[in-house]
């Protein structure tokens, strides 16, 4: 994608585990139908599943702990460096582009989009979609703000995690809104995809430019 073209935002969307950028097709026609200025991008991950070969990974998902608080433990450092090299790939597609950036993922793309917002790369704006973060990493170089989806049935990333996580994040005086979703697992839900267009909107969106998948 030539971001210089045009576009009033892009926003990347990173898919979860043992996915790919195609599986979040339906949200990033969503964002493209409601916000006519917005350059939509769903990279695919940058390996092979481990678990699912036929499908892609941001990082390795071993032994993983979705909250932990060891900044030396291996779900870290692999995000840590998986997000470096996203980071570098994304500066080098955003050459020339002047207008608003927003990342965004889901679960395993939701620590992405949290990690590459708050450490890697300045952004206007980052969605999570029942990902999972830790403030592992101490005081985050950038602050966006941030929007938090989170189905209160997800027994794949616990929600009460998940939301005592976000509580930490305010305590370090980011700003962040989390969305308790009901009646959702572990999913994006049509509320939750029109929350998302909204947030975009809302932290200035530009009605400029051309727009698409």
């Amino acid at each position: 994608m030539n971001a210089s073209d045009g576009p009033g935002a892009v926003v990347f969307l990173f898919h979860g585990y043992g996915a790919s950028g195609r599986d979040l097709l339906p949200v990033a026609e969503s964002f493209s139908g409601e916000i006519k200025s917005a350059r939509i991008c769903m990279p695919d991950g940058i390996a092979p599943c481990e678990e699912y070969p036929c499908a892609r990974q941001w990082f390795s998902l071993k032994f993983a702990d979705f909250f932990s608080g060891d900044r030396d433990a291996g779900i870290w450092k692999a995000l840590d460096e998986s997000c470096e090299v996203i980071a570098n790939e994304m500066k080098d597609i955003l050459k020339g582009f002047k207008g608003k950036l927003f990342v965004g993922g889901f679960s395993q793309g939701g620590a992405v989009a949290c990690h590459l917002g708050l450490h890697k790369i300045k952004v206007d704006g980052i969605i999570n979609y029942s990902g999972f973060y830790s403030l592992v990493f101490g005081e985050p170089r950038y602050c966006p703000p941030v929007l938090w989806c989170h189905g209160i049935e997800d027994k794949v990333v616990s929600f009460y995690e998940a939301e005592k996580c976000a509580e930490l994040m305010k305590s370090e005086r980011l700003s962040i809104n989390f969305c308790p979703i009901e009646n959702v697992g572990h999913s994006i839900c049509p509320a939750a995809v029109a929350i998302g267009v909204d947030f975009i909107k809302e932290k200035g969106c530009c009605e400029r430019g051309k727009s698409g998948v």
